[in-house]
């Protein structure tokens, strides 16, 4: 299994989305390729930086967490990322 090194973070509460992108920071290996609050635009990003994990939050704006997993999976990216779906 390859390393996970570049994630994407989706969550519509800014403050857990920031606190969460500090946290996992620290970590030498982990790169934060981007964050968002807005469902659509997660799935941009995801298009754009074809991340390796994206840790996203059930509800975000303009779009719950099931359809945005639905439409990244739509993408056909050649790299289908991990996603993980939490809660804040």
């Amino acid at each position: 299994m390859e390393a996970i090194r570049r994630i994407l973070v989706a969550d519509s509460n800014e403050d857990y989305r920031k606190n969460f992108v500090e946290a996992i920071s620290i970590e030498g290996d982990i790169y934060i390729a981007g964050e968002t609050g807005v469902g659509h635009r997660l799935v941009e990003l995801a298009r754009v930086l074809e991340p390796d994990l994206i840790v996203m939050d059930m509800i975000l704006a303009g779009m719950d967490g099931m359809e945005g997993m639905e439409e990244i999976n739509a993408l056909g990216l050649a790299r289908q990322p991990q996603i993980w779906i939490v809660s804040s």
